[in-house]
This record gives structure tokens, C-alpha cells and sequence, in this order.
């Protein structure tokens, strides 16, 4: 077995030739995947905490930690944090902490009044951060062997590697700053192990009831410029959907039970979207874990256009994968790797428009808080678009994002009918 000794900086800078020549200490074993490569050699100095990560495990008889570490790593290249600022065309930011506000209507009527007064008020994206450049060794490291040593529970014996691979090992769930909240959770793991029934279904519902019971849904966090961070989270004990959401994602993950978020990105006809966790049981389904509120939505599927699940890894039929890094995409569809599970929630159909369309990426849109929002992207092909997997909702419009303003156009577009 490896062994866990600190490598100093200069003997890293020494083994990355050799790394990335022969991937392994002794050159006997068979070098690192091209896409471990590409990601080591896409960085910096950073490259120096990737080797690091990688050191404790080359020379391991146990294959497996190997390989998740080539997985992180792999997917890596695609991961990244996001600051935003809220700001307005003329470059005034603006502080609106939600706990500053005495309530959320106080912030709402703020909210609205700079909207109509500064001209382009609202999010901006101040910083990316790639992981790449900024993974920390110790955070890679801890999260592997924390990630495997609670698979060793006959609990979680149910799990299948790449299930395993692809929602339990993940140390981020969006673009948030990256943080070792594995290692800030582990407390309260401990305490919802040790006081639950040790069978996957039994500790998701506690973890369920725990958030649910310990974190307040305060609708203040819904204008939020950036994801809370686990520490603020548990202090404050106030947050949106989100927050909740991904608060027990962090938590089931800690415990070692697959998990992610599924999303409505925005309700039709509504305001605002919908975040919620959902963990991998033992019959082979992700199952959500929902308040009160969020079991009323899906009472009325007609304001259900789309659902989507957070992934970690990469995968090449999205619009991230595909499009060209400088073109300009909505929020939700653009920005990172998802699963379409909307037939898992709703009823789904298919939507053919018959349109001339100024842009070969075109989308599918509802009304939500005051503006028509995408909901979902395809290739305009002989002048017809096609969606499939739409939600029932009723009054779907086409448009595309005009790359200079980056706003969403409407396209009078017409509906064919199912052949």
C-alpha cells in the first residue's frame, strides 16, 4: 500500500517528467491516461498538487483508488467556480446582502426598483476559476479516501463502481467555490449514521429530515449573488432551494450514498426554478428528497417544461461540450454537463417548429418572472427545429440569443403537428 508520507514541493517538480513519461515511480507499470495528460499538462504550477494527488496511489496495490483519482482528474478540465457581482451597465455594483434586508419583500421592492432604473441591472459573472488551476492535493486526496472508506459498509455494497465514480466521488456539485466540506460534515455524518436504521432508503430520509429540520427556506437567498458555502450555510441556517439541495447532496455524499441535484431551471407561467437532491437506492433509481413546497409543484406537471440533473463528469452530446466557448448561451444550458431526466418526472412529447432561424443554436423558452427563459437548446436543421422531451406545458415560444446584447429573442416560429 501506498504510503501517505508528505511530498515536498521540489521532489514533486522532479517526478512530473517522469509521471507523465511513464506513470509510475519505477516505470514498470503503463503510463497515465491521455486525459489525465491533458488536464496536467492544461495547468500551471498547479500541476504540482495534481502529481501530489496522484503520488499516494501510483505505486498502490489498490487499483481502484487509481482509477477514481484518474476520474477526478479527468473531468476536471471541465470544472469551474464562478464570483458574480451584482452590477449595471454603467459598472455600479451593488450590495444587496439578503440579511440585510428586514424582509424579502424589502428586498424584492429594492430588487425591482434598481431593475427599472439602472439600465441592465442584474447578475454579472466577475471571476472564473478553473479547478484545474486551483485543486488542492490534501482536498483530492481526503476526498478519495473518505469516499472509500465508507464503501466499505455492507450498506452501500448495493453501489456499482461508475455509480460510485459518478455521484459519490465528486467534490463539487455546481460552480461553487470548492471547499473539503466532506471533512466539515463528517460530525454530522457520524450522527445521522449512528442514530439511523444502517440501510441506504432509512439514512437518505434522515438526512432529508435533518436539512429539512436544521435549515430554514428564507426567500431572501433567492436574489443571492453567489451559492452559500457550507460553513455559512450552518451558521446563518437560512437559504433558497438550492442551497437546501445541495447541502444534502454534500451530506448523503459524505455518507457515501450516490447523490446529486435535479433542476427545473425555471417554472412556466411562474418565477423563479426549482432545486432538489436525489440520492441512487437500492432498487437502481435516483429518488428525490423533497419539502413540502417542492412536492407541490410536481402537482401540477403543467409548469414543468424541463428537468434537468447535475453531473460531474463529461459528456459530448451536451451544449457545453459542443459549442464554441465564445458564443454566448443562456444560463442553465451552457455552462456545465447534464442529464435530461424530464420523462422521469413528468409526461414528455416532442415539439417540431417549422421557423427560418437566424443562428444555428436555437431554444426553447417559457415566461418566467417577467421575461421569456430557455429552457432547452437544438441545431436548426432545413428549417425546422426540433425538441424533444418537452414537458405538457402549453405556450412554448423559439427564439435565440443575440450574441452582442446577449439577450433572448423571440422567433415567430410555426408548430408542426406530430406525423
Amino acid at each position: 500500500m501506498a504510503t501517505n508520507r508528505p511530498i515536498t514541493t521540489k521532489w514533486v517538480w522532479l517526478l512530473i517528467p517522469i509521471l507523465l513519461a511513464t506513470a509510475c515511480l519505477k516505470s514498470k507499470k503503463p503510463g497515465l491516461p491521455p486525459e489525465v495528460v491533458h488536464t496536467i499538462q492544461s495547468t500551471g504550477f498547479n500541476r504540482v498538487e495534481l502529481v501530489k494527488a496522484i503520488a499516494p496511489y501510483i505505486e498502490s496495490t489498490d487499483s481502484l483508488k487509481l482509477q477514481a483519482i484518474y476520474f477526478l482528474i479527468t473531468h476536471m478540465i471541465d470544472q469551474y467556480a464562478v464570483e458574480y457581482e451584482i452590477s449595471d451597465s454603467a459598472g455600479n455594483i451593488y450590495n444587496l446582502k439578503p440579511l440585510s434586508f428586514l424582509s424579502d419583500s424589502a428586498l424584492f421592492a429594492r430588487w425591482d426598483s434598481l431593475s427599472t432604473a439602472a439600465p441592465k441591472f442584474g447578475y454579472k459573472a466577475k471571476k472564473y476559476i478553473s479547478d484545474r488551476d486551483t485543486v488542492t492535493a490534501a482536498l483530492l486526496i481526503n476526498t478519495i479516501n473518505q469516499a472509500f472508506a465508507k464503501q466499505e459498509s455492507d450498506y452501500l455494497k448495493y453501489i456499482p463502481k461508475e455509480i460510485f465514480f459518478q455521484f459519490v466521488l465528486p467534490y463539487r456539485i455546481g460552480n461553487e467555490t470548492i471547499e473539503d466540506w466532506r471533512k466539515q460534515l463528517e460530525p454530522i455524518a457520524e450522527h445521522i449514521i449512528a442514530t439511523s436504521i444502517l440501510q441506504a432508503d432509512s439514512l437518505a430520509a434522515n438526512v432529508n429530515r435533518y436539512v429539512n429540520s436544521t435549515i430554514e427556506f428564507d426567500k431572501r437567498f433567492l436574489k443571492n449573488a453567489f451559492e452559500q458555502q457550507t460553513d455559512s450555510l450552518l451558521i446563518y441556517k437560512k437559504g433558497h432551494d438550492r442551497d437546501i439541495s445541495w447541502l444534502k447532496v454534500k451530506l448523503l455524499r459524505t455518507i457515501g450514498i450516490p447523490a446529486t441535484v435535479d433542476y427545473i431551471p425555471y417554472l412556466a407561467d411562474s418565477s423563479h426554478g426549482l432545486h432538489f437532491a436525489v440520492y441512487y437506492s437500492p432498487d437502481g433509481y435516483f429518488k428525490p428528497l423533497l419539502q413540502d413546497k417542492e412536492k407541490a409543484v410536481f402537482q401540477k406537471p403543467e409548469r414543468i417544461p424541463k428537468v434537468y440533473r447535475r453531473i460531474y463528469h463529461h459528456i459530448d452530446s451536451s451544449l457545453f461540450a459542443l459549442k464554441d466557448i465564445r458564443k454566448t448561451t443562456p444560463g442553465y444550458l451552457g455552462h456545465y454537463h447534464y442529464l435530461d431526466v424530464t420523462n422521469q418526472y413528468v409526461h414528455t412529447h416532442s415539439i417540431r417548429f417549422a421557423v427560418d432561424c437566424p443562428d444555428t443554436i436555437v431554444y426553447l423558452a417559457v415566461f418566467n418572472d417577467t421575461k421569456w427563459r430557455a429552457i432547452d437548446w437544438t441545431l436548426c436543421k432545413d428549417r425546422e427545429a426540433v425538441f424533444t422531451q418537452a414537458g405538457i406545458y402549453s405556450n412554448y415560444q423559439l427564439g435565440y440569443v443575440d450574441q452582442e446584447t446577449e439577450e433572448f429573442i423571440r422567433i415567430p416560429a410555426v408548430e408542426l403537428l406530430p406525423d
